[in-house]
C-alpha cells in the first residue's frame, strides 16, 4: 500500500496553537482514519506519513471527522447554565438593571449547546451523548449555576464516574482531582477557560462555523479554511474566531490591528484542531514526596502555577514571575513515531530531577540534560503563560531549548542540596533591584550550565555563585531570618563536588592561581571552639559543619576579624589575606598530620609558571579574584592531578628571597621551634620597602642555617610592591619551594619528583 508524506505547511511549531494543531491532526488521523500513521517534525513543520493522499486527507476531515466530546460543565460559560433574567428597574447606585433571581435567560453558549443536542448528525453522536449525560447529572443534583470550590470538585468527580471513556481525555487535560483540591494545567487556563473565554464553548462555535449542526455536512467555506489550516494555502480569510492564550497574535486587543484596537480573528479549524490536540496532554494526580508530602497535579512537560523561573527566557523579567501561570515545554521529535509512541512520550513527560517532579524551568533543563537525544527529541519550544493586556493570559514564546546529544553531568544538583538555591533566590529577590539583577545573572548561568558543561559555562557559573555569596556576606539581612516576613535565612553553599573543578579547568594561569588561592586551608590544633581557616572564611562568616559538607553562618568577633576580602582591589585583598593568616599563626598553633605549619598550606598548589605570569603583570587579576570567590566553595583538593616536575622560571630575586621563608612546613631543622617571623617581612613589602624586606629575609635564612651567598647583590626596584605581596599568598608545592629557593639559597637540597609526590599526598 502506498504511503504518502505530507509536509503540513500550516503547522509550524510556533505559536502554541499551531503546535497543538499538529498534535490534533495527528491524533485524529491515527485514531479515526489510519492507525499506522506516523508523525514527526522536520525543518520547522510537522510531517505526516499516512496511506491517505492529499485528497483523501482533506476528505476525511470534511466527511468523516467526529469531534471529541469536549464539554466543561464546571464553567459558567460552558453552555449548561442560563443567566438570571433582568427587571426593568435599575439599581440607583450602579445604574444597572436589577436581576430577577431566576435563571431563565438564554445565552449564546446555551443556544449553541441546545442546537448540537437537537441535531441528528452521526459525526456528533459522541458529543451529544456527553451533553445528555451532563444534563441528566445536573438535573439530578439540582445544579442550575456553575459550582465553586468543594461543589466544583464534587461535580468533576461525578463527571469522571458517569461520562463515557471518550469524554475522559478532555477532563484529564483540563483538570486533575487531588485529595485536597482541583488542580488546573497552565495550558488550558483555570479548567478549560481563561477568564470569559471558555475553550469548549468556542469549540462548539467553531463546529457551527464549519458544519451544519443538524446534518453534519460541511459548509461551503469549510474547504478553503481547512486547506489553509493544514497546507498553509491562501484562502478562506480570517474569521471572528478567538483562540485565547494559545495564539497571542490572534487574540485582539490594543495595537492588534488597524487603529487603536483590533478584534480577535482566526481560522475556526485552527481553534478546533488545537483543542483536539490538547487532549494529548492529559494530566494526573501525583504525590510529591519530600520534607512535606503534598498532593498535586502533574501535567506533561508543564511547570505549575507561579513556579516559572525567568532563566533563559529572554525578555521575560523577574517581575513577571509573580503572575505567571507556569510554562509548557513542547517536545520536538525528529524520528517518525506512531500515535502510541507519542502518547507514551506525553504520558511519561513528567520531568523528574533528583526523584521529584520538575517545578521550574531550571528543573526542566536539568531533567532534559539527563535524557539526551536517545528518544529522538531534538529540542523543546518553551511557552510561558504570562499576564498581558489587563488580566488576560497569553502564551509567550521563549527561546528554544536544544536537547544535548548525550547526557550531561548535573552539576546544579550540588547547589540544590537542602533547598539552598531556592532559599538564596528568595532572599536575593527581596533585597532590591541590584540583588534582583544578581539573581537574574545566577539564573541565566545555571540554566546554561544545565545543558552545557564546557569550561567557559562552568567558570561563569562559579563566578555567579561567588558573587551571590559575597552579596550575602556584605548584607547581614540576607543571613538573618526576617521573622516578621517569615522568610528563612540563607545559608552558605553546600560544598560543591570536584567535578566543578575538573570541568572548569582550562589550564590558564588565572584558573590555576584562583584554584590554589581557594584551596588555602588550616586547622587550629586542640581547640574545637576556634574557627578553621579555609580561604572562604575570608569571604564570608562561615563555620564548618561536623561533616564538612554543610556550613552555617557564624557571627563572632573571630569570624569578623577574618573577613578581609572585599572584592574591590584584588592586590590589596590578596595581601590582606596573607597578612591575616600570618597574624593568626602568631595567635594559634596550626597542625597538619601532626606537624606544626604556617596557615599557608593548600591544595592544589600554584605552578611556578603561573606565579611568574602574575608577577610580570600578564594575568587578568580581576578574573583570578572572581574565580577564587566561586572555587572557594568547591572541593578542589580531591580533584588534583598528577604532579609534574617544577620548572624554573624568570622570577624576581625579591620573590625568590622571601617566598622560601613562607614555606608552611618551615625552613628550620626538624623538631626545632620556628625562629623565622614572616609577618615582619610581609609588612615591609606592603610598606613598599622591598630592599629592606629582602635583606631581612636573608638574615632570617642564615639564622635558620641556610647559606645566602647573594646577600650583597643589588635588588632591582619593583614597580608594584603590592603585586609582590599578593604573589606570596599563592601556596607552592614542596618542590616548588625548593625550586624557588635555589636562586637565593642554592645550597637548599632539592626534592625528587617521588619525594614531592609523597609529601603532597
Amino acid at each position: 500500500m502506498a504511503v504518502f508524506e505530507h509536509r503540513l505547511e500550516g503547522c509550524p511549531p510556533q505559536p502554541l496553537a499551531s503546535y497543538l494543531k499538529a498534535l490534533g491532526i495527528f491524533r485524529l488521523v491515527a485514531g479515526q482514519a489510519d492507525s499506522q500513521a506516523l508523525g514527526f517534525w522536520r525543518d520547522e513543520r510537522f510531517v505526516l506519513r499516512t496511506t491517505l493522499d492529499e485528497a483523501a486527507l482533506l476528505t476525511f476531515f470534511f466527511e468523516r471527522y467526529a469531534p471529541s466530546p469536549i464539554i466543561s460543565p464546571w464553567n459558567a460559560g460552558s453552555g449548561f447554565y442560563r443567566q438570571e433574567g433582568k427587571k426593568n428597574e435599575k439599581d440607583p447606585t450602579t445604574g444597572k438593571k436589577l436581576k430577577t433571581g431566576v435563571r431563565d435567560q438564554e445565552t449564546a453558549a446555551t443556544k449553541m449547546l441546545a442546537s448540537i443536542a437537537a441535531g441528528s448528525a452521526e459525526r456528533f453522536a459522541a458529543l451529544r451523548c456527553a451533553i445528555e449525560a451532563v444534563v441528566a447529572n445536573l438535573v439530578e443534583g439540582r445544579i442550575d449555576a456553575a459550582p465553586s470550590d468543594a461543589k466544583k470538585q464534587a461535580l468533576i468527580a461525578r463527571m469522571r464516574a458517569t461520562l463515557g471513556d471518550d469524554a475522559l481525555p478532555w477532563l484529564d487535560a483540563a483538570v486533575a482531582l487531588t485529595t485536597g483540591d482541583v488542580v488546573f494545567p497552565p495550558l488550558l487556563g483555570s479548567g478549560g477557560n481563561d477568564g470569559n473565554f471558555d475553550f469548549s464553548g468556542n469549540l462548539h462555535q467553531s463546529l457551527a462555523d464549519l458544519f451544519d449542526l443538524n446534518t453534519g455536512k460541511p459548509l461551503q467555506k469549510t474547504q478553503p479554511l481547512l486547506e489553509a489550516a493544514l497546507l498553509g494555502r491562501v484562502g478562506g480569510g480570517a474569521r471572528a474566531s478567538a483562540i485565547g492564550q494559545l495564539a497571542a497574535g490572534a487574540s485582539g486587543g490594543v495595537n492588534a490591528g488597524i487603529g487603536f484596537e483590533g478584534k480577535a480573528a482566526g481560522n475556526p479549524w485552527d481553534l478546533l484542531l488545537s483543542i483536539e490536540g490538547s487532549l494529548m496532554l492529559a494530566g494526573a494526580a501525583s504525590r510529591r514526596l519530600g520534607v512535606r508530602d503534598v498532593d498535586g497535579g502533574s501535567f506533561p512537560f508543564m511547570t505549575p502555577f507561579g513556579a516559572a523561573y525567568s532563566a533563559g527566557a529572554g525578555a521575560i523579567g523577574l517581575a513577571d514571575e509573580a503572575t505567571a501561570r507556569g510554562e509548557f515545554w513542547a517536545p520536538l521529535w525528529i524520528r517518525p513515531a506512531g500515535l502510541s509512541e507519542v502518547a507514551a512520550l506525553f504520558r511519561e513527560g513528567r520531568a523528574v530531577v533528583q526523584r521529584r517532579n520538575a517545578r521550574t524551568s531550571l528543573d526542566f533543563a536539568r531533567a532534559i540534560a539527563q535524557i539526551g537525544s536517545s528518544r529522538g527529541l531534538e529540542a523543546f519550544d518553551r511557552h510561558a503563560f504570562q499576564k498581558r493586556n489587563g488580566n488576560m493570559f497569553l502564551g509567550v514564546a521563549l527561546p528554544r531549548h536544544p536537547v544535548p546529544a548525550r547526557p550531561v553531568d548535573d552539576l546544579v544538583a550540588d547547589l540544590d542540596q537542602g533547598g539552598w538555591l531556592r532559599d538564596l533566590r528568595r532572599a536575593l529577590l527581596n533585597q532590591g533591584a541590584a540583588m534582583a539583577g544578581l539573581c537574574r545573572q545566577l539564573d541565566e548561568t545555571l540554566f546554561r550550565l544545565a545543558a552545557d558543561t564546557s569550561q567557559g559555562t562552568v567558570q561563569a557559573a562559579l563566578i555567579a555563585i561567588g558573587e551571590a555569596v559575597m552579596a550575602c556576606s556584605r548584607r547581614p539581612k540576607l543571613r538573618i531570618a526576617l521573622k516578621a516576613a517569615q522568610r528563612p535565612p540563607t545559608a552558605p553553599p553546600p560544598l560543591l563536588g570536584s567535578a566543578w573543578y575538573i570541568r572548569a579547568d582550562d589550564g590558564s594561569a588565572e584558573f590555576r592561581l584562583a584554584a590554589a588561592l581557594a584551596g588555602l586551608t588550616a586547622s587550629v590544633a586542640g581547640d574545637d571552639t576556634s574557627l578553621p581557616m579555609p580561604f572562604r572564611s575570608h569571604l564570608a562568616p562561615v563555620n564548618l559543619a561536623p561533616d564538612r559538607r554543610r556550613e552555617s553562618w557564624i557571627e563572632t568577633t573571630a569570624s569578623r576579624a577574618l573577613l578581609v576580602w572585599h572584592g574591590r582591589d584584588v592586590l590589596r585583598d590578596l595581601g590582606s589575606v596573607l597578612e591575616r593568616r600570618l597574624v593568626e599563626a602568631q595567635r594559634h598553633v596550626f597542625m597538619v598530620k601532626g606537624a606544626q605549619v604556617l596557615p599557608l598550606i593548600g591544595a592544589p598548589t600554584a605552578p611556578l609558571w603561573a606565579v611568574a605570569a602574575f608577577l610580570a603583570g600578564r594575568t587578568d587579576d580581576q578574573r583570578i579574584a572572581q574565580l577564587a570567590q566561586g572555587l572557594a566553595w568547591v572541593d578542589c583538593a580531591s580533584a588534583r592531578g598528577a604532579l609534574a616536575p617544577p620548572r624554573l622560571h624568570s622570577l624576581p630575586f625579591a620573590y625568590a628571597a622571601i617566598m622560601p621563608l613562607l614555606d608552611p612546613l618551615g625552613v628550620d631543622a626538624p623538631g626545632e621551634r620556628r625562629r623565622v617571623d614572616p609577618l615582619s617581612l610581609i609588612r615591609l613589602v606592603m610598606a613598599r620597602r622591598v630592599t629592606g624586606a629582602v635583606a631581612l629575609a636573608q638574615r632570617m635564612a642564615r639564622g635558620a642555617g641556610l647559606e645566602a651567598p647573594f646577600a650583597r647583590m643589588a635588588v632591582a626596584a619593583l614597580d608594584d610592591a603590592a603585586r609582590l605581596a599578593a604573589a606570596l599568598v599563592f601556596p607552592l608545592s614542596p618542590g616548588g619551594f625548593r625550586a624557588v629557593s635555589q636562586r637565593a639559597y642554592p645550597t637548599m637540597p632539592q626534592l625528587s619528583v617521588q619525594e614531592e609526590a609523597n609529601n603532597a599526598a
